[in-house]
Formats: structure tokens, sequence, C-alpha cells
């Protein structure tokens, strides 16, 4: 399985802080049955992780995985704040696609939004990126207006739930939320968005097999490799 979002690597932000924890929890992710994982450090005003960053820290945790006999793949990509978008032209943006793709995994804004939120994301189109927004079902914007949301997936924007939303890992008002946005056709990946063993575990796994409108994991396999390039 793939795993589009987590944040695994040592040192970098709110994941693990040091390389054996990062050890332990890419462990944790491919017992889950996770055999691809794109590590995707935030990039925001609070965590301004350089690209550089990332993937020193990214190698440093593919020795441990090594030494490990851990088979897990480990690609890296970034979760651009929304807010912080402006601060990138279109070569950084490339250097933060998903695995060296085309796909930029997008944080949904949890309090308000940048002005023209909708343009800023065409605009992201236009130079050639796949958008794909993070967690819109914990997005406290997107749940008072539906309607934007609903006209960026319109013009090509794609939906990535985090599977503890699914669980109820988060509230009730989010599994709720998750549960509308794929009776909706608004879900297009399911990813574990990890970040700990405990609060923020590794795992694909919504809860249950029959999530009205969510993709059987076989399409949302092919979907995440897609936006992979593969």
């Amino acid at each position: 399985m793939i795993d589009l979002h987590c944040h695994l690597l040592p040192g970098v932000d709110d994941g693990p802080g040091d390389l054996d924890q990062a050890v332990d929890l890419a462990l944790a992710s491919s017992r889950a049955g996770i055999t691809t994982a794109v590590a995707t450090p935030h990039f925001s005003e609070r965590y301004p992780t350089s690209i550089a960053q990332a993937l020193d820290a990214a190698e440093l945790l593919r020795g441990g995985l090594a030494r490990a006999d851990c088979e897990l793949e480990l690609l890296v990509g970034s979760e651009i704040s929304i807010h912080v978008l402006g601060q990138l032209d279109s070569p950084a943006l490339r250097d933060r696609t998903l695995g060296g793709g085309d796909c930029l995994l997008i944080e949904s804004p949890f309090g308000d939004a940048p002005e023209g939120i909708e343009m800023l994301i065409h605009d992201l189109q236009v130079d050639g990126f796949t958008v794909l927004l993070a967690h819109p079902e914990r997005s406290a914007y997107f749940h008072s207006h539906p309607a934007i949301l609903e006209s960026l997936v319109g013009r090509g924007a794609m939906c990535s739930i985090t599977a503890g939303s699914f669980q109820g890992r988060f509230g009730r008002r989010v599994r709720a939320e998750a549960l509308r946005l794929a009776a909706a056709g608004l879900a297009h990946n399911v990813s574990s968005d990890t970040h700990d063993l405990d609060m923020r575990p590794p795992g694909l796994d919504v809860g249950s097999d029959d999530v009205p409108g969510l993709p059987k994991r076989d399409q949302l396999e092919a979907t995440s490799a897609k936006l992979l390039g593969r």
C-alpha cells in the first residue's frame, strides 16, 4: 500500500523527534501493510522545513531502516501550508512534489483561508501541478465553505482524507464530514498523516470496508500510484 501523507522524518517538524523514534514509526508503518511511504514534513510558518533538511533526514532514516532490515520504500515530498504558497516559485514547488512527480500536497486551512484561494490553486494547476488537498474533513474553513471545496474539486483538485478521521480519532464532527465527503464523491485518497505511535499512528484502515462512496482499496492504490507518476 502507498501512504502519500505521513510525518516520518526525524527532527524536522512535529513528527518523530529523533532517529530511533522515526525508525520505530516507519517499522510500524511497514507492519501496517504500507510498502511505500511519502514523508511529507510541514512547510509552514511554524515549520519552515527546507527541502535540504527533508532530504538529509530521509537519508538518515533510510540508513536506519536498512540496519533494521526494513524494506519500506521512503520517498519525500512536503505538506505545504496554503498560507505560505507565495514564498515558493514554480521550481521550488517542483522540488516539493510527492516523490518527484507532479502532485503537490497542500494543507487545507484550519482557520481562515488566504484571499483568492481558488485562484491560488488554479495557478498551481496552470503551472502543471496536480493539487492534493490534505485532510479537508478537518478544515474548519471548508466546513463553513463547502461550496468552495466542491468548486476546487470540480476544477481538478483532489482530496486526501486521513484514515483516522473515518475511525473517529478527531471527533464526531470530523468523522461525519469525512463520511459526507466520501458519499459526495469528494474523497480520492486515504492517507495516514501519521505523526507518532499513539495519538496519530500509522495505517490506512478506515475502520470499515464499506464507507459509502469511498473508492475500493485497489482504486485508491491506483490513484496513489498515478499521483506518484507510476
